[in-house]
């Protein structure tokens, strides 16, 4: 409606309901609407016309609008974390129960982009180690979500990172960018896909679509185990390929 009245000027609102296709209702509201963000213009002429004010303005209304319901937001959020603090505080200190031999916890990751923000956390909290075997898309991905500069930063404060793929013609490009942060060797016909950090904690894939790199897509899927022992275990078979993989040229 904005953009119709900035372009075709001041109008009806039967001309605005026969361009459009909308109901004369429809119109009426989104009119009010307008209105009522201060968006519009109205002229007192018997039919009204309605014109929409410039962009500069528009732009500095919606923005003040924005920054309100922000401020407004943000005023809810603070509070609401004010009462869960007292009410922790009521509570006392969690006593945690001590972890028994195979007892662990996990959660599970669904959709792309929550599994790289998963990823950049675990790399930002890795004290020692990084271990991963990722798909060729995979590699892509680590470069493009910009995984790659978590594992640099992680490699500067000590951290020893590693990781096996398959390289091949079309992930060329991003192995040797992802080879610059991390020991990255090749490994043909992989099929695992599981991260190991500081022999604690394992992130292993269940689904993968490799028909697309968008870090939108909501089809792959994950479990993230905070279990030493089986982390233990994966980063043993770990070692084990990384005997076989070959060095990134």
């Amino acid at each position: 409606m904005y953009v119709y009245l900035l372009l075709r000027g001041a109008s009806s609102a039967h001309a605005m309901s026969r361009d459009l296709g909308l109901h004369r209702v429809e119109i009426y509201r989104k009119l009010r609407d307008l209105d009522g963000i201060g968006l519009l213009e109205t002229y007192l002429e018997n039919p009204k016309r309605y014109a929409a004010v410039g962009p500069s303005v528009a732009s500095s209304l919606l923005l003040r609008r924005q920054e309100e319901r922000f401020s407004a937001f943000e005023g809810d959020l603070r509070g609401a974390f004010s009462r869960l603090e007292s009410a922790r505080r009521a509570i006392g200190p969690r006593r945690e129960r001590p972890r028994g031999p195979g007892e662990g916890s996990y959660r599970f990751v669904r959709g792309r982009r929550r599994y790289y923000n998963e990823m950049a956390a675990l790399a930002r909290r890795a004290n020692t180690e990084i271990l991963r075997i990722v798909s060729p898309g995979g590699v892509a991905r680590t470069v493009i979500s910009g995984l790659d500069r978590e594992y640099e930063e992680a490699v500067k404060r000590g951290v020893a990172a590693r990781m096996i793929c398959e390289v091949s013609r079309k992930n060329s490009a991003y192995a040797r960018r992802l080879s610059k942060a991390v020991q990255l060797k090749h490994l043909s016909g992989v099929r695992l896909r599981f991260t190991i950090v500081d022999r604690s904690v394992a992130v292993l894939g269940a689904k993968f679509d490799e028909t697309s790199q968008s870090l939108d897509s909501a089809v792959d899927s994950y479990i993230v185990f905070d279990d030493p022992g089986l982390s233990e275990a994966f980063r043993m078979f770990f070692e084990h390929l990384w005997e076989e993989a070959e060095q990134i040229p």
